[in-house]
């Protein structure tokens, strides 16, 4: 079995899920964001996905992705996990992000969200093929939009 995967979100998974203590990066997120604390950030994303997942490191839960339902058409994709992400092989999560991200793109034809601004998290978005555009959101502060489509067959 592979060290890293991802696999549908379960019910049984659900509790885990809400009690994972994620990365800083991503409690800040949600406190900003969402304007709640991380576990009802997670139960809201859960709530509105069209599909989630749970990113598998070594057997345990080490975070979630998923697809919600943009009003405009396409999905906002999310994705959160604990602090283990940063053990993880970068090879092996990149070519793991890169297939789920397809598969979303594929399936959905367009994907948008917004996320908190740092050079990496810049790179990483342009690596999986996002165009990333800074964004000033009121009252809240600088972001980075990003989004990617699908290319016309």
């Amino acid at each position: 079995m592979k060290e890293l995967y991802y696999r549908p979100l379960t019910l049984e998974d659900t509790e885990t899920v809400l009690n994972l203590n994620l990365r800083p990066h991503d409690k800040e997120e949600a406190k900003v964001l969402w304007g709640c604390d991380p576990k009802s950030a997670i139960a809201e994303s859960l709530g509105t996905s069209l599909e989630a997942h749970v990113i598998i490191f070594k057997g345990e839960i080490v975070g979630a992705c998923g697809v919600s339902r943009r009003a405009e058409g396409g999905g906002i994709p999310w994705f959160f996990v604990t602090d283990d992400f940063d053990r993880f092989n970068k090879v092996t999560v990149a070519r793991l992000a890169k297939e789920i991200l397809q598969g979303w793109v594929d399936k959905y034809g367009f994907l948008a969200n917004v996320a908190s601004p740092s050079p990496s998290m810049k790179r990483w978005l342009e690596w999986l093929g996002f165009t990333v555009e800074e964004w000033k959101a009121p009252y809240i502060g600088e972001f980075f939009r990003f989004h990617i489509r699908k290319e016309s067959e």
